[in-house]
């Protein structure tokens, strides 16, 4: 999981990294997605100095795992960064999807070490 949270974020975890996941269905509300998104933008905001890393493995309608991370994860390369650092897989419609909005609302993003 390590490997591809830094071929995907394009930098080195935290040994002592926040690390955390949730999993299930598609379903925003009932799951408490939208919850666990705003607990990680409190969490960080309360942790400035801490690497909090969230992860949400929910199925959405994709188009597979990204290519570009598959190769990134067979050949590591901090010096080129990969777009859309979010995700794993292509998503289909990423515009409309519940989940990306709601990060976006919050103001949850990658911070890089030097924007800290």
């Amino acid at each position: 999981m390590i490997q591809v949270l830094e071929a995907l974020f394009n930098e080195k975890i935290d040994t002592d990294a926040f690390l955390t996941i949730t999993s299930g269905r598609y379903e925003f509300r009932n799951k408490g997605i939208n919850i666990f998104i705003d607990a990680i933008e409190k969490l960080s905001t309360a942790n400035p100095d801490k690497q909090v890393v969230a992860i949400l493995k929910i199925p959405a309608n994709h188009s597979g795992p990204r290519n570009d991370l598959l190769q990134r994860i067979a050949s590591p390369d901090f010096g080129n960064p990969l777009s859309g650092e979010y995700l794993t897989h292509g998503l289909h419609n990423a515009s409309d999807d519940a989940i990306l909005n709601k990060i976006a609302r919050t103001g949850l993003k990658k911070i890089l070490p030097d924007q800290k």
